[in-house]
């Protein structure tokens, strides 16, 4: 057999001895989303979530994504992850995004065209919780068996949610169900991201709006969803609920749940009028009222002003100026007690 027989002999062994994917939906015949999917198949939630996508016809793909770590389309059934991403990234969001897949498939009422605006904006935050609070069951099953690098990944963008998480899950909390809670009352303390999925709703509803028919506008921003009912159908670990309806009323009763930007406040406003036709000389206080109580949010209590690169060279510079001059300081000083002790040894 000559040399060139052995090279296209020993190819075609490897090809037809290649492993075969443990996924069927994968577009591209990705390799490394092959890996991933095998990781996440090693926990106990994301072996749930990948057998309830593989059901459902999910499909999983690698693309490139501006500003997000992955995304799922209800209407193409799809999972897209941010090809830029680190491998270790990548696993954790496959598991949120897989989470919202199933979140869909478990009959999850949402749409931002046909649901008032603040039944949208309260389901939207509640599974982009529990999405979150799925990333970090997956991160800590992992750590379990000593791969501690999704959790790493993780827990560096998101330590206001990780960090009450993993405080409740070291007491044994993932059991009784406190670890998850935690996490899911971890995620409305961002604001930045709150503010992000007000205008990721307006865009939606624009979007939706442009193309509709005027039938179809009849219905908009009139359908009345059950948060609680959602929360019953998503916020479940091993079919048990972990956020009960009582806790969650409570939790999305507060002032700070029903307020949004400025912004927000007035482009829902005028959503509302041209939908249902209040016309122009309506007070908008009681339009908002009547659809819903929504109030504008005080952005001084949560807009925290970040400082620029300069302000933080400008202030690391002036941290270093003053530990040399404490430095000059303190060997001066020493200088003149060694000098003074000389003096009177003479």
């Amino acid at each position: 057999m000559t040399t060139l027989q052995t090279v296209f002999t020993s190819s075609a062994e490897t090809s037809a001895t290649e492993r075969k994917p443990s996924y069927p939906y994968v577009v591209d015949n990705d390799a490394r989303l092959y890996d991933l999917i095998d990781l996440l198949r090693t926990t106990k939630l994301g072996a749930e979530l990948l057998e309830d996508a593989e059901k459902s016809g999910v499909r999983i793909q690698t693309d490139v994504l501006r500003g997000s770590h992955g995304c799922y389309s209800s209407e193409q059934n799809t999972v897209r992850l941010n090809a830029g991403d680190s491998f270790d990234r990548q696993v954790v969001t496959l598991a949120h995004e897989l989470r919202h897949a199933q979140q869909y498939q478990r009959g999850l009422q949402l749409d931002a065209f046909l649901d008032k605006p603040k039944d949208y904006l309260h389901s939207q935050w509640m599974i982009e919780a529990d999405a979150n609070v799925v990333s970090c069951l997956v991160a800590w099953d992992l750590n379990s068996q000593g791969n501690n690098k999704p959790m790493q990944a993780y827990a560096e963008e998101n330590d206001h949610i990780f960090t009450p998480f993993a405080a409740e899950a070291e007491k044994g909390g993932i059991q009784s169900g406190s670890a998850q809670r935690a996490a899911f009352y971890g995620w409305f303390t961002d604001m930045y991201i709150r503010n992000a999925y007000e205008k990721n709703y307006l865009r939606n509803f624009d979007f939706k709006n442009r193309r509709a028919s005027s039938e179809e506008r009849k219905d908009a921003m009139r359908r009345s969803v059950s948060l609680t009912d959602n929360i019953a159908k998503v916020c479940l670990i091993d079919n048990k609920q972990y956020l009960s309806a009582q806790e969650a009323t409570a939790f999305f009763a507060k002032p700070e749940m029903n307020s949004v930007q400025h912004e927000t406040y007035w482009a829902i406003f005028r959503n509302l009028r041209d939908a249902k036709g209040y016309g122009f000389m309506v007070d908008p206080a009681e339009v908002m009222k009547k659809e819903g109580d929504l109030t504008i949010r005080d952005s001084y209590c949560y807009d925290i002003q970040r400082p620029s690169l300069r302000q933080r060279q400008t202030q690391a510079a002036a941290k270093i100026a003053a530990h040399k001059e404490k430095q000059s300081s303190s060997v001066l000083t020493a200088a003149l007690i060694a000098k003074q002790k000389n003096m009177l040894g003479k």
